[in-house]
C-alpha cells in the first residue's frame, strides 16, 4: 500500500514516499512493481521493483516438512533448523510424535535462537509409506505449536517404484485418431531386489485391457515392466485391478501393484 505522496516535486528538489507491504498473507520470495506516472516527456513512467522475503516469526528450513526413505537395515535421517527471528529468547518446551516408525532428536545451535530437529528412521520399523506429524510446543506468543509433517518410506528388500500405476484417462476417439497415443501413455514400474544377482519375475494381470512387456537388468537385482493399454481389448469405463509380480524372493514371492484409469466416450 502506498502511503501519503507529494503531487508536485520543484525542480531541483526530491520527493518521498513511503510504502507499506502487508505480510499476514505472504510467506517466502516476495516481488512485486510500483509504477509512477510522470509528467517528464522523456519518462512519462517510472517503476519501482520492490523484492524480499517474508519469514514467519518461527522459521523452518531449508523447509517445514521432513521427507525420509531408507532401505530396511540402513540409516537414514534428516534434521531441519528451528530459527527464531522473534526478539524474546526461544525456549522448546516439548516434542509429541508416534514412534513407532522414527525417533526424533533436538539440539542447542545457539541457545534461545537456533535449534537443530534430527528425525531417525528405524531400520527395524513398519515398512512402507507413511505420513506423520510432529508437534514442537514452544515458548513463542505468537506461534506457540509447530507442526511439522513427516513422510517416511521404509523400503523392503523387495519393492517397486512406482508402488501404484496411474492410466489417466484416455477418450475413445483421441485413441482412434493417435495411432501411437497407447504408446505414448504407456507406464513404466521398476522392481527391484537390494543386494540381488540373480533376481526373477513374472507379471500377470487379470486386467484384459493391459499389455505387459518385462525385462530383467544387466546386473540381475532389478527389472522394468512396461504397462500399456491393448488397442484390441480397450472399451469405454473405468480401469481398476492389479498388476501381480511373482518373484524367485522367498520372503517376497509376489507383489501387487495397484492399477487405476479411465476410458471415455468421445
Amino acid at each position: 500500500m502506498l502511503g501519503r505522496t507529494p503531487a508536485q516535486i520543484e525542480p531541483g528538489t526530491e520527493g518521498r514516499f513511503r510504502v507499506r507491504l502487508d505480510t499476514s498473507k505472504l510467506s517466502g520470495a516476495f516481488q512485486g512493481e510500483i509504477r509512477i506516472a510522470l509528467n517528464d516527456p522523456a519518462m512519462p513512467e517510472a517503476s519501482l521493483l520492490v523484492q524480499g522475503k517474508i519469514v514467519p516469526p518461527i522459521e523452518l528450513l531449508p523447509r517445514p516438512v521432513f521427507f525420509v526413505a531408507g532401505q530396511r537395515g540402513e540409516h537414514r535421517q534428516a534434521t531441519i533448523e528451528i530459527v527464531n527471528h522473534e526478539a524474546e529468547p526461544l525456549r522448546l518446551e516439548s516434542i509429541e510424535h508416534p514412534r513407532e516408525r522414527f525417533a526424533t532428536k533436538l539440539d542447542t545451535v545457539e541457545e534461545g535462537r537456533r535449534y537443530r530437529l534430527t528425525l531417525i528412521l528405524k531400520r527395524d520399523g513398519p515398512g512402507g509409506k507413511k505420513t506423520e506429524s510432529i508437534l514442537v510446543k514452544t515458548s513463542s506468543g505468537t506461534t506457540p505449536l509447530l507442526t511439522i509433517p513427516a513422510h517416511t518410506y521404509l523400503r523392503e528388500r523387495v519393492y517397486t517404484f512406482p508402488d501404484a500405476v496411474d492410466l489417466g484417462a484416455l477418450r475413445l476417439a483421441d485413441i482412434k485418431a493417435q495411432p501411437d497415443l497407447l504408446q505414448r501413455t504407456a507406464q513404466t514400474v521398476m522392481i527391484y531386489q537390494a543386494g540381488g544377482t540373480d533376481f526373477q519375475v513374472k507379471p500377470r494381470t487379470v486386467l484384459q485391457e493391459l499389455d505387459l512387456k518385462w525385462e530383467g537388468g544387466p546386473t540381475g537385482d532389478r527389472y522394468q515392466v512396461t504397462v500399456a493399454l491393448n488397442r484390441d481389448q480397450i472399451h469405454a469405463g473405468p480401469i481398476k485391478g492389479s498388476i501381480i509380480i511373482e518373484t524367485n524372493d522367498p520372503e517376497f514371492p509376489s507383489i501387487t501393484v495397484p492399477v487405476t484409469g479411465a476410458i471415455l466416450e468421445p
